[in-house]
């Protein structure tokens, strides 16, 4: 069973206080919440050097091996919420993939050899914007809650990377759930990211360029290359989520 909520925690409380039934797997998933928690808990060692951390103002400096240790001992503490934020960050993306493949597999109905017209180019406006904004929203638990720089969208902006298609995209070896999750993150996003330079593009075609073969070809990879994101995210039986 996956990791439970708060939610779900609260739920099977009120339902063992009533005395109404746990079901077994909740209940082997609380324990070993409980269990987690319990060995995140960091050594006394530790806590006095976050004591003496804070009490002295900044003050006080750490040898490289004792800041690496008390930074160890917090984020093993913080697990489960690291995890639990990064799935809904990762649940978030889903959605985001799911609502770009679609649009762009859309404008398979685009008729080839005419004008884009008005309209296209207004639409892939809006969805930049949603697409900048799921950007900016799973941006935090990616960075561990702190706020930074989005990526650029057009080449002309400053530090602008292109990204390769799904299979190109190098993994990071990640050696405990967080940066499991984390990672799958991290790769999620880069498949909005590419839809929504994709989408921004479009938004700056005049309203009078013809759409021909060669982006209508485009369109189909994209398409294709948010479809590998999307199936990536998802478990073996519902790869469709559409």
């Amino acid at each position: 069973m996956a990791r439970l909520t708060r939610e779900q925690v609260a739920e099977i409380a009120r339902r063992a206080e009533a005395g109404e039934t746990v079901a077994a797997d909740e209940l082997r998933a609380l324990c070993t919440m409980a269990r987690e928690l319990a060995d995140a808990a960091p050594p006394p060692e530790l806590v006095r050097m976050a004591a003496l951390l804070v009490s002295s103002h900044g003050a006080l400096q750490l040898k490289p091996a004792e800041a690496e240790a008390l930074g160890a001992a917090v984020l093993k503490a913080a697990r489960g919420v690291l995890v639990e934020e990064a799935q809904l960050a990762l649940g978030e993306a889903r959605k985001a993939l799911v609502l770009g493949r679609n649009w762009i597999e859309s404008l398979e109905r685009v008729r080839l050899g005419g004008r884009i017209g008005p309209q296209l180019p207004g639409l892939a406006r809006s969805m930049t914007k949603t697409m900048h904004q799921h950007l900016k929203s799973t941006a935090g638990p990616l960075n561990f809650g702190m706020a930074g720089p989005l990526e650029p969208l057009s080449p002309a902006e400053p530090g602008y990377k292109e990204v390769p298609p799904l299979a190109e995209i190098r993994r990071r070896e990640a050696a405990s759930e967080p940066e499991q999750v984390r990672e799958a993150l991290r790769v999620a996003r880069l498949g909005i990211l590419k839809i929504a330079r994709y989408t921004q593009a479009l938004s700056v075609f005049p309203e009078t360029k013809i759409w021909d073969e060669t982006l209508a070809a485009q369109a189909a990879g994209r398409a294709r290359d948010a479809a590998a994101h999307l199936a990536e995210l998802m478990p073996p039986a519902g790869r469709d989520a559409s």
